[in-house]
């Protein structure tokens, strides 16, 4: 068997998945304080962000990107935090390697993660910006979430003596409560549930990810 798997006949191009933006209308009270900022800030917003991935002609390729460094790594790939060239938005790239995916089940899982992004635009889910690949990765161009993850809330407040007020953990998981509310009306069911994979944004409300 080859070492890599074609995805071509899997609907992955290398044109960007067009998505619509999440209600705009949600301006809640933030949950949590995003920690000190680990990126350069940007103007652009996450609408001009997703203009630019769904208005290329040619599709996009990596280098339309500038890599900051890397956010994280698990077991299937590496999360980059990027800018985009052309706007100077920020947003996160997840490198998926198709030499580990030498099987159909392995392709399905990818386009699986992918699939649920887009079918639960939600304000309390990651949001796919767009898809890519090229002879080596799968890419996926994700919201940057500026504040980390939960865990790392969640230590940052018991190293400092705080701790998390009841009032704020109720509200927790009341948001984690509606993201899988609507990953369940859609007959999606989530299997790993745990602080690493709720992402606090930049404005402090907390969002599912990681569907693989």
């Amino acid at each position: 068997m080859d070492d890599t798997f074609d995805f071509s006949s899997f609907g992955i191009s290398r044109r960007e998945t067009p998505l619509s933006q999440p209600s705009s209308s949600f301006n809640s009270t933030p949950i949590l304080a995003a920690t000190p900022a680990r990126a350069p800030s940007s103007n652009a917003s996450p609408k001009t962000l997703r203009r630019s991935l769904t208005g290329s002609s040619g599709g996009l390729k990596l280098s339309d990107f500038s890599i900051l460094g890397k956010l994280g790594e698990g077991g299937f790939g590496t999360v980059l935090l990027a800018r985009l060239k052309s706007t100077g938005a920020l947003c996160a790239i997840k490198l998926l390697l198709k030499q580990c995916m030498t099987t159909t089940m392995h392709a399905e899982r990818v386009l699986r993660e992918a699939r649920t992004m887009m079918d639960t635009q939600h304000p309390f889910i990651v949001t796919l910006h767009g898809a890519f690949q090229d002879e080596q990765y799968v890419y996926f161009v994700l919201e940057y979430m500026g504040g980390g993850d939960l865990f790392a809330q969640m230590q940052w407040r018991v190293g400092d003596g705080q701790g998390l007020p009841e009032e704020q953990v109720r509200l927790i998981a009341a948001e984690i409560a509606l993201a899988l509310d609507k990953l369940h009306r859609h007959g999606y069911m989530y299997r790993d549930l745990k602080p690493e994979n709720v992402l606090v944004s930049s404005d402090g409300h907390l969002k599912l990810a990681d569907f693989g």
